[in-house]
């Protein structure tokens, strides 16, 4: 499964801090896929990839660029994220290879591999030793997020068209209702990511856990330090 990471000629700088740490906590992760506009000014390793989805014409053009690219692959299912969304812990194989077959379902339409379906109405789906798959209330805001999920591909695309940015399509209310299924889990999280950017800001916590209080390991906060810039002082 096809991991895609949107970025724009704004942020792309960001790819650098993302690749070190996919490098360093998912080192069997899938292919990666970076969807941008420019040309990156450095190298992607082995295992990444870029692919320019056009002219950067800005956050509120973006919808029309992912429903033009998403519509063209021929994959049903992938995991989609935005550049801001750093993983900081070991990433769970064994977890996104139990999530994954629940894609088989016509009725799954996007798993959340982070914990951000935690903190909102909730029933239980099917539990394991370790954790517990929960499906999000048909009410819950934010049923669609551009945090790490799986998606169903004609889901991922069925809400973008009435939405120009990103931000629109999260608080968008239509899909509450729609008789989707959508998972995520508790106790234990797939990815456990830190939320760097906030409204075109660095966050001053951007090295936080975004659905915890935990914080990264004072070895990424320097290397991603020396590896960002002076802005993330």
């Amino acid at each position: 499964m096809t991991v895609y990471i949107l970025t724009s000629d704004k942020t792309n700088y960001l790819i650098k801090g993302m690749q070190y740490c996919i490098n360093k906590y998912w080192p069997d992760a899938p292919l990666i896929k970076i969807l941008g506009y420019d040309n990156l000014n450095f190298n992607l390793p082995a295992g990444f990839e870029f692919i320019s989805l056009g002219k950067d014409m800005g956050a509120n053009n973006v919808t029309s660029d992912l429903i033009k690219f998403f519509s063209t692959i021929n994959e049903s299912n992938f995991i989609f994220t935005v550049d801001d969304f750093f993983p900081m812990r070991p990433v769970s194989s064994s977890m996104l290879d139990i999530l994954s077959n629940y894609m088989d379902s016509n009725d799954v339409s996007r798993i959340a591999l982070d914990g951000h379906v935690k903190s909102k109405p909730y029933t239980v789906y099917e539990e394991f030793n370790s954790f517990t798959v929960v499906e999000l209330s048909q009410l819950a805001d934010y049923r669609k997020s551009a945090v790490w999920s799986i998606w169903n591909k004609d889901y991922f695309l069925k809400y973008l068209p009435k939405c120009s940015n990103l931000w629109e399509w999260e608080l968008d209310t239509e899909s509450k209702f729609d008789g989707h299924i959508i998972l995520g889990t508790i106790k234990k999280h797939t990815i456990q990511a830190s939320h760097l950017i906030k409204r075109g800001n660095i966050k001053s916590d951007w090295f936080k856990d975004s659905e915890s209080d935990d914080v990264m390991h004072q070895e990424d906060i320097d290397m991603l330090k020396k590896i960002l810039g002076a802005r993330f002082e």
